[in-house]
């Protein structure tokens, strides 16, 4: 299956993924492999649904062998992420979102994602203390390449008000080399 969910067709797919169900099969990874190919195949709500399964089966998952997904996570993430932002499904998208930066927090167009979602919200624009504390609970504030990173993001989304936030985080000898 893993592997001919690169080949793309639908019908072999459909049918080792039926003798297997049969079987009692419960591995995360067949959902997985379903869920890549559909998202690969741009069908994000099969995607969704089969990601989603999949994430479900490993929280339950007792055995011991390697798991596909196991490795993949950060993908299924933001795979998940995307189609919600596509969905316009907001909570969800955000959820997938940090869940991704948890286990990457350098991914960038996802930051600026969130960064803008969160720009929008009434008053932020000026202020970016709700961006700015969402953010700090993420990244580790003393970091001086988590700063870069913040900062380099809020420019990327011009969000000045995030940015002089983040600025204000850096030591004078941080700024100096600026």
């Amino acid at each position: 299956m893993k592997y001919l969910s690169n080949s793309g067709i639908e019908e072999e797919l459909w049918d080792i993924y039926k003798k297997a169900k049969d079987c009692g099969c419960e591995s995360p990874d067949l959902e997985y492999w379903f869920g890549s190919w559909y998202y690969r195949k741009e069908n994000k709500k099969n995607a969704v649904r089969y990601l989603e399964k999949a994430l479900e089966l490993l929280e339950l998952y007792s055995g011991s062998s390697f798991l596909d997904i196991s490795g993949g996570l950060s993908e299924v993430y933001q795979m998940l992420f995307c189609a919600y932002r596509e969905f316009g499904q907001i909570p969800e998208m955000l959820r997938y979102g940090v869940l991704a930066l948890r286990l990457n927090l350098y991914l960038m167009p996802i930051l600026q994602d969130i960064i803008l979602l969160l720009k929008s919200e009434k008053g932020e624009i000026q202020t970016g203390d709700l961006t700015f504390n969402f953010l700090i609970k993420l990244y580790n504030p003393s970091s001086l390449k988590n700063k870069l990173f913040l900062l380099k993001a809020s420019k990327m989304t011009d969000f000045s008000a995030l940015e002089n936030k983040v600025y204000a985080l850096l030591s004078e000898e941080e700024k100096n080399a600026l």
